[in-house]
């Protein structure tokens, strides 16, 4: 009637990363690879970091009945990076479930063949993001004068700086119907991150423009759906289809700031109170100038000429200034999910996964680059076959002109573009020998199979892949492209033997 459980534990984790390089010039020919064989060493450098983790947990769970489930958790983390009185922080959690379809009174239930309901609160932390002494003022070497060492500051000390944590509500459900047949999960969550690990402007006349320091709050709340079909049930010999899928949306805000302050990072996010995390900032585009009485009407724009791109005077001064940007974008997609469809019959199976993502923007940063005339060297795209001239004054580009006089590439809602996709993201196709033939081959099991990753990719966006974020997983930059490498597409054969 009454199961305990648990577990108590510690662990410790350091990470070491040591850097050496030579650089050496003037081989004799590109046979010759080693720095033995280079007429000059031009330079070298060498590095060493650290950073430690001791960690202490425990968790307790009690079932009672098969059918009511507690579970207690708590964990105590101390971080290297953080200051010398800040670096342990204490994690609990806690989950109910209830098992509601093994209570008597469902015995005799037709419909459900499951059904159970749920809740946990937990908090968790986070130390990511930050350079590993980001608490310390730190002096660095190479500030070399008149062939005499020197040093000279690298980073100014932030001794308050400590774990930045979230608190998360979730309640949920599962439950199936005929026989299993049809299978269901629904949660919806709200969390809450405080003391946000991000780099806050600070006085240039410090010597410095930024100090990582927990500045502020964001909130997220969502619901998560999945279901499962078990559309046919063949037996090991006979058809068999299941379909998986699930579907997620999530609103995402800046709920507070070091003194309200926006912070901006890469090309153009930002990190508002009030706004998504890392929305895109900029300038509007209005359209195009298409005549000489259209430019003449915008006395916003002095130095605007035919083909040039209109922006909109958002708070109606009269002058195209700095104040005029605004929210063009948000990488936030309204709804993202996945479709798996997974077939078998006798020897052979098939499973196809598509992934998608509904809403959200990319900001195509290498056409700032790539549609620019004389200010950058890079490639243009078929997109200056449409822009403006006399003889096309209903073009969807701005005129080509050396300088860029108008600032036509300005970072602006121009190069703000769907990032909606529908993606084969994986896909397999195998087929399992018999048994009796495989034993023959001196086998006790033998499967050959064909597997794609990111098959095909439907999608608007006019980048290399829409799936993409040029700035990696950081807090702030999200959904930027900058001639981001596309993920690739392979296709890989192989098999499975066992003895």
């Amino acid at each position: 009637v009454h199961t305990f459980s648990g577990v108590v534990g510690t662990s410790y984790e350091k990470n070491t990363t040591e850097r050496s390089s030579v650089i050496g010039s003037n081989f004799p020919t590109s046979y010759f690879r080693y720095l033995t064989s280079a007429a000059q060493i031009t330079d070298g450098s060498s590095s060493l970091t650290s950073w430690a983790l001791m960690s202490f947990f425990s968790r307790l769970s009690y079932t009672y009945g098969d059918r009511y489930t507690a579970t207690f958790n708590i964990r105590t983390d101390g971080s290297s990076r953080f200051g010398e009185d800040n670096r342990y922080g204490v994690f609990p959690s806690a989950s109910l479930l209830w098992r509601v379809s093994e209570e008597s009174f469902m015995e005799d239930n037709p419909i459900f063949s499951n059904l159970a309901v749920r809740a946990s609160y937990g908090r968790t932390g986070n130390q990511h993001g930050i350079g590993n002494f980001a608490a310390l003022g730190l002096v660095e070497s190479g500030s070399h004068y008149d062939d005499q060492p020197g040093l000279s500051p690298a980073q100014l000390a932030n001794p308050e700086l400590k774990w930045e944590t979230t608190d998360q509500l979730n309640v949920g459900a599962d439950f199936s119907v005929l026989d299993d047949r049809l299978a269901f999960s629904v949660d919806y969550y709200v969390k809450k991150t405080n003391d946000l690990l991000l780099n806050r402007p600070v006085p240039a006349t410090t010597g410095f423009t930024t100090l990582t320091s927990n500045i502020g709050a964001m909130e997220n709340r969502g619901v998560e759906l999945a279901a499962r079909a078990q559309l046919a049930r063949g037996g090991a010999d006979g058809f068999n289809w299941t379909v998986d899928f699930n579907i997620a949306t999530n609103k995402n805000e800046v709920t507070a700031l070091y003194n309200d302050e926006p912070i901006m990072s890469g090309f153009n996010s930002r990190v508002e109170v009030g706004q998504p995390l890392g929305f895109f900032y900029g300038y509007v585009m209005d359209g195009i100038f298409r005549y000489q009485a259209a430019v003449d009407a915008h006395s916003a724009q002095p130095s605007a000429k035919p083909g040039d791109v209109r922006f909109k005077d958002i708070n109606g001064d009269g002058r195209i200034t700095a104040d005029d940007r605004t929210k063009i974008g948000s990488p936030w997609p309204d709804y993202v999910g996945g479709l798996t469809n997974t077939m078998s019959y006798k020897g052979f199976d098939l499973t196809v996964f598509l992934q998608y993502s509904i809403g959200n923007d990319i900001f195509n940063a290498g056409r700032i680059y790539s549609e620019a005339y004389g200010s950058y060297f890079d490639n243009h795209t078929k997109r200056a076959l449409k822009r403006w001239t006399p003889e096309n004054p209903d073009a969807t580009e701005p005129r080509a002109v050396y300088g860029d006089p108008n600032g036509n590439t300005r970072i602006s809602s121009r190069f703000v573009e769907d990032g909606s996709y529908l993606r084969v993201k994986n896909a397999v196709l195998g087929y399992t020998v018999p048994s009796s033939i495989a034993g023959k081959m001196g086998f006790s099991s033998l499967r050959v199979y064909v597997q794609a990753q990111n098959l095909f990719t439907f999608t608007d966006y006019s980048g290399f892949d829409p799936e993409v974020n040029y700035a990696g997983d950081t807090s702030v930059t999200r959904g930027v492209d900058f001639y981001t490498l596309p993920q690739p597409r392979t296709i890989t054969a192989g098999f499975n033997i066992g003895f």
